[in-house]
């Protein structure tokens, strides 16, 4: 959190004194050949591995003192991780990937069964009959 902070009043600072912006790059990238061309091989700049089997330790309950805090903590440090490497993979698309993406996403979007309408409408309605069942 604190490199992500630190990375974005530097990126602010860049912006507003019109400079070439520095990239903030993956923590493990000598992991990495260090192409953002190369999608085959980003993915080993923002290693999981670890952090999924401690989600699947906690899961099965292996460690007997496993704390729901602990789990939830777990997680959201693995939904960062694909966040930051989402993020890196879509900076660096090229134009012609970059509109597939993006027609790609604005299809699902624009679906009657998608995310808005079949997805989060839909959960909502949910959440509401069950307050008006308690």
């Amino acid at each position: 959190m604190q490199t992500m902070r630190a990375y974005a009043q530097v990126a602010a600072n860049e912006i507003t004194k019109a400079s070439p912006r520095s990239w903030m790059l993956p923590m493990d990238h000598n992991a990495w050949t260090g192409d953002p061309a190369d999608f085959e091989s980003i993915g080993d700049a923002f290693p999981r591995e670890q952090l999924n089997e401690t989600v699947q330790n906690l899961l099965l309950q292996a460690d007997k003192n496993a704390t729901t805090a602990a789990l939830m903590a777990a997680r959201l440090q693995l939904e960062y991780m694909a966040m930051m490497e989402r993020s890196f993979r879509a900076r660096h698309l090229s134009p012609v990937r970059a509109t597939a993406h993006s027609l790609a996403r604005l299809r699902g979007h624009g679906d009657a069964g998608g995310v808005h309408e079949g997805g989060v409408l839909r959960y909502i309605q949910n959440i509401a009959k069950g307050a008006v069942k308690a």
